[in-house]
């Protein structure tokens, strides 16, 4: 009311008093403007709203259309609150989770330096690679159906296979080891060792007589009485030609010795000799 007064009394004085009223009113709206803190009412604008210092909102914030926060990359954004959207969070650059997690933005890479835990179904479609020792708890493999791993296609291990640590499959030679037993087939009996090689025939140094049938011991380290043991005699063993049959073969009450029995049937008493007769018997023994 005062300046209102003010200006008035000016206006009446003449040209000059009129110039002075202007410029002294622009003066008095612009400090009154320029030192407003606190406004009570809503704010509409047309144009763009510029805010060179620090500014607190206090209530919810609306934004409307593209918003830009920050203008350059070493602008920092801090939330301590929760942050929430509707639609879809999208981040042009790499995003960091608390220094410990980091989404790449050139190839969407995913790197945590904690535990990733994922409660429902994951699906890796570009296949799953580990660079440490993992667990892995009722893992399914391609199209599976069960807790087993399975996979529709070849699985392919290039260092050693170790299953529950009674069998072993040896990367460079392909061998497979096991402790256990191997069955075959629906109703199969198991088998839980196999010996093969061959051996000498001992104590064939004596005269064996004509039409008889004598024992000879084959040494292998590990068969037992109860295996089962199939033998053949040398290749260059003239055993029809010569009269020397293989009569049968048995593992031995003695631990560590096949009795291989072996039929003299020259027509006349003959020493049956390790070379002419019982080198290189072969035997495969299962048990």
């Amino acid at each position: 009311m005062y300046v209102k007064n003010l200006v008035s009394k000016i206006l009446s004085r003449g040209p000059v008093s009129v110039t002075l009223a202007v410029v002294l009113s622009v003066l008095i709206v612009t400090a009154t403007v320029g030192a407003a803190t606190t406004i009570s009412t809503n704010i509409n604008t047309g144009g763009t709203l510029a805010v060179t210092g620090a500014s607190t909102l206090s209530g919810a914030t609306e934004l409307n259309g593209s918003t830009t926060i920050g203008n350059a990359a070493a602008d920092n954004i801090t939330i301590t609150g929760h942050a929430t959207s509707s639609n879809t969070f999208a981040t042009l650059g790499n995003l960091y989770v608390n220094g410990y997690a980091t989404t790449t933005a050139a190839s969407g890479n995913f790197a945590t330096a904690g535990t990733l835990s994922a409660v429902g179904l994951s699906t890796f479609t570009g296949g799953f690679l580990s660079s440490a020792s993992s667990t892995m708890q009722n893992f399914t493999g391609l199209n599976a159906t069960t807790t087993n791993a399975t996979t529709t296609d070849a699985l392919y291990v290039t260092g050693n296979s170790y299953v529950g640590g009674r069998a072993t499959t040896t990367a460079s030679t392909g061998a497979i080891t096991t402790e256990g037993g191997i069955t075959v087939g629906t109703g199969g009996t198991a088998i839980t060792r196999i010996y093969k090689g061959t051996c000498n025939l001992t104590g064939m140094n004596i005269s064996q007589a004509a039409t008889t049938t004598q024992v000879y011991f084959c040494a292998v380290t590990g068969v037992v009485s109860t295996d089962t043991v199939f033998v053949t005699l040398a290749t260059s063993t003239p055993q029809f030609t010569n009269g020397w049959v293989l009569a049968g073969a048995k593992a031995s009450t003695t631990a560590g010795y096949v009795d291989v029995l072996i039929s003299n049937l020259t027509g006349t008493d003959r020493i049956p000799s390790v070379t002419g007769v019982g080198s290189s018997t072969q035997y495969l023994i299962i048990r």
